[in-house]
């Protein structure tokens, strides 16, 4: 688990507001994980990697103890997926303010809706660029959401399924109420 910049500066704390993003990134894949890093990293006034980790119990424990704007999470990793991290992250004690992106290299439309729902902000495939990332990682920061084409269509059909069982519902009151 690395707690530090890979660069010999000192980071703000979870109080800090201004200056770059704070972020975690945690991947299984040493090789992927320090990817994403240096592309992050090649934004220094705008993106600031304060922890890695190479499981879910890091990132979940790097998140409670940093409080970084956002934690790109791969989806699949020992001890606790991206998911779990996820619901972890919502259903904490004390509210953090942690957005989540979960990155993927499987873009099955029920794992992106699971991870929606549990409260992630995002979701991307991993053949996402470099300029991709870094723009879902500001745009989650700022309360949007952030998906990558073939991870939309999982938002798409969960809404849709959603949409139908809420139908469903009502017509089924309705029906009760006559």
């Amino acid at each position: 688990m690395t707690t530090e910049p890979s660069h010999n500066s000192v980071y703000p704390g979870p109080s800090h507001s201004a200056g770059p993003l704070r972020i975690v990134v945690a991947d299984d894949h040493p090789l992927f994980r320090r990817a994403v890093v240096h592309a992050l990293e090649a934004e220094p006034l705008s993106f600031l990697v304060v922890g890695e980790a190479h499981d879910g119990d890091e990132a979940l424990a790097l998140i409670e103890a940093l409080e970084p704007n956002v934690a790109l999470i791969d989806m699949r990793m020992p001890t606790l997926d991206g998911i779990a991290v996820t619901r972890a992250v919502a259903e904490h004690d004390c509210p953090l303010p942690t957005k989540l992106l979960l990155l993927s290299a499987f873009d099955d439309p029920e794992l992106v809706w699971e991870a929606v729902s549990a409260g992630a902000a995002g979701y991307l495939d991993k053949a996402a660029t470099h300029q991709e990332i870094r723009e879902a990682v500001i745009r989650v920061s700022t309360g949007g959401l952030a998906f990558t084409a073939s991870t939309a269509e999982g938002v798409n059909r969960g809404l849709a399924g959603a949409f139908r069982r809420q139908a469903h519902e009502v017509v089924g009151r309705v029906d009760v109420e006559r």
